[in-house]
C-alpha cells in the first residue's frame, strides 16, 4: 500500500487480489453462434482459483486475458483507490464481476488487500 499527495490530498493506493470463483460453458448458446459449436469448450484461460495480486505496476498480470481486464478494471481502479461497492457488496472492499463472454464468462472475487 502506497500514499500519494494528489490535488494536496493523500491517497492510498492499495494492492488487489483476483480470484477466479467460478466458470460457465452455455453449450446452446455455443452451438447456435459460436463457429465450432460446443467444440470451442469453455474458456481455456482461466481456471477456478486461480488468484493474481495487482500491486504498484497496476497492469494486467501475465496471461490474463485482454478482454477479461478491459471488462473489470473499472473496479479494480475503484478498488485500489480506496472506493466501494456497498450498500450492494455486503463485505467492504470487495466486488464480484465477470467477463462479458456471455458463452464462456468467468467470474471474478476482486478485494482490497
Amino acid at each position: 500500500m502506497n500514499t500519494y499527495i494528489l490535488y494536496k490530498e493523500a491517497i492510498t493506493i492499495s494492492s488487489i487480489k483476483i480470484t477466479v470463483i467460478k466458470k460457465s460453458f452455455d453449450e446452446d448458446l455455443a452451438n447456435m453462434y459460436l463457429t465450432d459449436g460446443v467444440g470451442a469448450g469453455p474458456c481455456p484461460i482461466f481456471e477456478v482459483g486461480n488468484q493474481y495480486i495487482i500491486g504498484d505496476e497496476f497492469e494486467a498480470p501475465s496471461g490474463f486475458c485482454t478482454w477479461a481486464w478491459q471488462d473489470i478494471f473499472y473496479v479494480v481502479h475503484t478498488l485500489r483507490n480506496g472506493g466501494s461497492f456497498d450498500p450492494w457488496i455486503n463485505r467492504k472492499g470487495t466486488q464480484v464481476v465477470c467477463c462479458s463472454d456471455a458463452i464462456r464468462p468467468i467470474c471474478f472475487l476482486i478485494e482490497r488487500i
